[in-house]
């Protein structure tokens, strides 16, 4: 399933992901989604910061903002919600003086992923002091300062030898072939017996908070938790979760409404449902952005409540059966790596 996994440096791996049928690109795009927002990592928390004193160039507010942004490392056996970081510096010297992450006080020093740097500046006569704690958060329920990557982006793998013959059919020029390969040639890429791409190439770069094999388990527990959990909603009919009812529509069909769940579940669910040959019909829509709701419209060959909610715990099933298959030669395949990248060193 890996392959051409190249791990870069300790921030950036790069890596092809074989699509041999059951990868849709609502599967990878769900794990792209999920690494972004829902990996819950460790952050300066802003209400927590106490500026006891700052007649610095920088006011506060400022200073917040660059204190939330510092990443964090997450994975440390240490006991986070009772960290104090702390720093005071009364420039006494006619130089100015450079503040660090590395000159913080803080009971671990290997808290912060990148210690060197630059925090602030502190002219002479000027005096910083200030305490803060952590929190524990993820990107989509509070902000950026709680998300693990700077780059999680996936993109098809294009088919050179297409691309290349309808430059020569076309007795393209060079400049026409450039604005070919940045455009048009884009739609050009390698694909399955389906008609999906047969190669996604990804690309994850981490913000110090984890290492990328770390966050991609992250990726692919926390996706199958929710499947787990939505399916574990419908087989104990948890009318909190989600109710069901006959859609007002001209063809015979149902209305699932989930609350809790967005696109990512959404998308990922009806893709998978289309290849159940007792589905025939799926699709999925968010009513409102402001309401949380998630509503799903299917449509069986035996149409009724008991085998439509039959046919959904099985397409969770074969997800789930698809994103564990994936965990697994996705660490047998960065070990793999990781073991060849250190014996070149």
């Amino acid at each position: 399933m890996f392959s051409k996994l190249n791990i870069v440096d300790n921030e950036k791996t790069q890596f092809d992901i074989n699509n041999k049928g059951d990868l849709k690109i609502s599967l990878i795009n769900g794990l792209k989604r999920t690494i972004y927002g829902k990996i819950p990592v460790y952050a300066i928390d802003t209400t927590s910061i106490n500026f006891i004193t700052n007649n610095t160039t920088y006011d506060n507010s400022f200073l917040t903002l660059r204190l939330a942004l510092i990443p964090i490392r997450s994975d440390l056996d240490i006991d986070y919600e009772n960290t104090v970081i702390e720093y005071h510096y009364k420039n006494n010297d006619e130089l100015i003086h450079s503040c660090y992450c590395k000159d913080f006080q803080v009971d671990n020093p290997e808290l912060f992923a990148y210690p060197e740097t630059l925090f602030t500046k502190i002219k002479p006569s000027q005096e910083l002091h200030f305490t803060c704690k952590l929190s524990k958060n993820n990107c989509l329920s509070k902000n950026a300062s709680y998300c693990c990557v700077s780059n999680a982006s996936y993109k098809f793998k294009l088919d050179e030898k297409a691309i290349q013959e309808k430059v020569e059919e076309e007795n393209m020029t060079e400049e026409e072939e450039r604005s070919f390969r940045t455009l048009e040639g884009k739609r050009l890429y390698l694909k399955n017996k389906d008609d999906e791409p047969s190669v996604y190439h990804f690309t994850l770069e981490n913000c110090g908070n984890y290492d990328n094999q770390t966050i991609m388990n992250y990726g692919i527990d926390i996706l199958s938790l929710q499947l787990k959990d939505l399916a574990t909603a419908f087989n104990e009919n948890n009318t909190e979760k989600f109710n069901i009812q006959k859609a007002n529509s001209k063809f015979d069909s149902y209305d699932i409404t989930v609350v809790d769940e967005n696109d990512t579940i959404g998308n990922l669910l009806t893709t998978y449902l289309t290849d159940n040959n007792e589905v025939d019909y799926a699709a999925y829509k968010i009513p409102h952005p402001l309401h949380n709701k998630l509503v799903f419209r299917i449509a069986c060959k035996n149409n009724d409540i008991t085998t439509i909610m039959e046919v959904i715990n099985d397409t969770i099933k074969v997800i789930l059966n698809i994103l564990e298959n994936m965990k697994k030669e996705w660490n047998a395949s960065y070990k793999s790596s990781n073991k060849k990248k250190n014996s070149k060193k």
